[in-house]
């Protein structure tokens, strides 16, 4: 978990005989379902960022380009 950019907390619970992760309504039980889980979260965010970052080229010192106000 510690290789991991997502927020998260421990709960242990001695009555559970199965490793749990629950986020918000989305739980994943057992082992491989949880890092299953965990690895399309990363990969979310990995897409979030090249879709919002990457792909757009811009000038950061430009105006914003309002229409009628500097340009």
């Amino acid at each position: 978990m510690d290789r991991t950019s997502l927020k998260y907390e421990f709960i242990l619970d001695d009555n559970t005989t199965v490793p749990r992760l629950a986020d918000g309504d989305n739980c994943a039980e057992g082992i491989p379902a949880i890092e299953s889980y965990l690895e399309s979260q990363e990969q979310f965010v990995k897409d979030w960022y090249e879709d919002r970052c990457d792909k757009y080229e811009f000038d950061p010192d430009a105006g914003p380009g309002i229409k009628g106000i500097n340009g």
